[in-house]
């Protein structure tokens, strides 16, 4: 899960995202990206981008599934062009 949020603070169900994760680690990746960090942020800070979705995205294959969900301009402008450019279909 490749979540973008404006800040920290902005992470819905944040916790339990967490917990999830850690329970199904062998299915579920969590990483998060904000436009505004703070000193202490360990993830990415920015748009959704081609390096973002490579590093924590499973690689394009039959089996895989990417599902998005944002604003249509997130969605238009940030993740189908990146998507497209790694071969995603």
């Amino acid at each position: 899960l490749l979540f973008a949020n404006q800040t920290e603070q902005d992470i819905l169900l944040r916790s339990e995202l967490e917990q999830l994760a850690a329970s199904s680690s062998d299915r579920l990746k969590l990483w998060y990206t904000v436009d505004r960090e703070s000193e202490q942020w360990n993830y990415s800070k920015g748009f959704i981008n081609e390096t973002m979705l490579k590093e924590h995205m499973p690689p394009p294959a039959d089996d895989v599934l990417i599902c998005i969900c944002g604003p249509p301009p997130m969605i238009k402008f940030a993740c189908l062009p990146n998507l497209d450019k790694l071969g995603y279909q």
